[in-house]
């Protein structure tokens, strides 16, 4: 059997047609069936890809029959080169074994690194064993603790001149020596969590490693030297400092010619330069110190970054160490209504990231309409552990009442136990101890009032990235990032919205990183509701609005505009 690679025509009716009759093709060999007992039309097919645009819609053309034996459609986020999306790889059952499913995974790889995705994505199960190993052989990497998500770097690794000269003109995927066993690959080295790729041509390898939360390249092995940046730690708290260290190595009896500048991302410091030639391995140990000020980053959203600039004997060489930022100690809190003039319970809760005990107060700023009887408490926090706060509370009438929680606090032992054992272990990298290491943070917490049957709202950017409206019975709760709604009665949730209203056609992804809507509180008579606004991602200067309030008899009313 011989096929072709090609795009999908979409001008092409019988495209159409031959596509939907493989997907029915599909139906028993999905888990749950793939058309969910409605066989698909060339009319379904032509409107979803009408709709729904991708980077790419492959099909495997059967040169012999001129039947279409394999589809795969590549998405991602508009305005992004971050990562690519594989939402559908299939083939039809006669020709499960034979290479289609890997000629168009390894043509989605290709157009991901011809338009500059970092990396492509897909999600498959973990009793797929066929596509497995199929999958790792082509690039993608098994998250742990997933089911199955996985990631493939080799357009970064495309990207990277080291990578392409040592390749010249040969073929990646035949020189890409990998282990193919059905497991997530879970690997940590030196302190980090890792994805390694390893191009082997005789007695000659390139080794790359890519860290899990920076998706960036953070060592190289050639045949004539190894490099490589390194933070040893999975977290790294707000306000602490940890060992940041380059490791050059020499082989083949070759010195090295070496110059070394790195930068890194606002709320990090960890400049360097230095120029140096490298007769035997060496280290280079500096601190890390990451600001109090700095905010960890939102799912979606890269971890800061450590920039490393090489030039190797005049071989450029470009690194990307991630940290990823924590609070030290987290105040949760998940909103909580009061009944105007009553004493009510308010439980905060507290969160150690840390690996030293810590001991603080938590002080609740005051508020006019709000009375605190006790508002500074004390808490004891053992390492990595959580523990809660309660407040007693007196709303002295209806309204949204915003204010702030603050915590100061002492960690016990200093600086290198709080930052955890893997930084005091690793060779050279034991922080600088403290006497007593001093803590202090903050977030936004609104407690809404009833004084009747009113309804009352707020919103919360700055930590949850949410907004509430809420009555006496329900309470709605909507996550800016992408417009989830859960609806809730006396605190059990009743039912769940768990996607947002789209603009479209064309409609965008629903696998990347979805828009933040911004929220408007509105008043009315009968109280407050919330206004959610997008702006469309696909079409420029076109506006989605979704209006939330509460009819009679416990209704919620959800009000849509463009």
């Amino acid at each position: 059997m011989t096929v072709v690679i090609r795009d999908f025509r979409l001008d092409d009716p019988s495209d159409a047609d031959r596509v939907a009759a493989m997907f029915n093709d599909f139906d028993s060999a999905w888990p749950g069936g793939f058309t969910r007992g409605e066989a698909e039309t060339g009319e379904d097919i032509r409107r979803r890809a009408a709709n729904e645009p991708r980077l790419a819609i492959l099909v495997a053309e059967e040169t012999e029959t001129g039947d279409l034996v394999g589809f795969c459609d590549l998405d991602a986020q508009p305005e992004q080169k971050d990562k690519a999306y594989v939402g559908l790889l299939g083939a039809r059952l006669r020709v499960h074994g034979q290479g289609v499913g890997k000629a168009l995974i390894r043509e989605a790889v290709r157009r991901s690194a011809e338009q500059g995705y970092r990396e492509v994505t897909l999600y498959t199960w973990a009793g797929n064993t066929k596509a497995v190993p199929l999958y790792k052989k082509t690039g993608f990497q098994w998250v742990p603790d997933t089911d199955v998500y996985m990631r493939n770097f080799i357009p970064s690794a495309l990207a990277t001149p080291i990578v392409r000269d040592f390749l010249g003109d040969r073929d990646w995927y035949v020189l890409h020596d990998r282990d193919l066993t059905v497991a997530p690959d879970d690997l940590t080295w030196k302190g980090m969590k890792v994805f390694r790729y390893r191009f082997r041509d005789g007695d000659n390898a390139l080794q790359l490693t890519y860290q899990a939360d920076s998706a960036g390249l953070t060592a190289i092995e050639t045949p004539d030297f190894a490099v490589s940046c390194i933070v040893p730690v999975e977290e790294a708290a707000a306000g602490l400092s940890y060992p940041i260290l380059w490791e050059i190595e020499p082989r083949r009896g070759k010195n090295l010619d070496c110059v070394l500048i790195a930068e890194s991302d606002a709320g990090l410091d960890a400049a360097v330069q230095e120029r140096m030639t490298v007769r035997e391995p060496v280290t280079i140990s500096r601190t890390l110190a990451v600001a109090s000020e700095a905010k960890p980053r939102r799912a979606g959203e890269r971890t800061h970054l450590v920039r490393t600039t090489l030039i190797i004997d005049g071989r450029l060489i470009t690194l990307e160490t991630g940290v990823k930022v924590v609070r030290p100690i987290e105040i949760q809190y998940s909103g909580q209504s009061l009944l105007s003039g009553r004493p009510e319970k308010v439980t905060i809760g507290l969160r150690n990231r840390l690996h030293s005990a810590v001991t603080g107060l938590l002080a609740l700023d005051p508020h006019s309409s709000v009375e605190c009887g006790q508002p500074v408490l004390p808490f004891h926090l053992p390492p990595r552990s959580w523990t809660q706060c309660e407040y007693e509370l007196t709303a002295l009438e209806g309204g949204s009442h915003s204010t702030r929680l603050r915590y100061r606090a002492e960690v016990e032992g200093g600086s290198s136990a709080a930052a955890g054992p893997s930084v005091a272990a690793h060779p050279g990298g034991k922080a600088i101890p403290t006497s007593s290491l001093r803590l202090s943070g903050s977030r936004s917490v609104a407690f809404r009032a009833f004084a009747g049957g009113e309804t009352r709202a707020s919103i919360d950017v700055e930590d949850d990235e949410k907004a509430v409206l809420e009555s006496q019975e329900l309470r709605i709760e909507i996550a800016l990032r992408g417009g989830n709604t859960n609806i809730y009665r006396h605190g059990q949730k009743e039912y769940s919205v768990h996607s947002g209203a789209k603009l479209g056609p064309p409609f965008g992804s629903t696998n990347m990183r979805p828009p933040l809507y911004s929220a408007q509180i509105e008043r009315r008579a009968n109280g407050e509701c919330l206004r959610l606004i997008a702006p469309s991602t696909q079409i420029p200067g076109l506006t989605l609005e979704r209006l939330f309030s509460f009819a009679a008899g416990g209704v919620v009313r959800v009000e849509h505009r463009v």
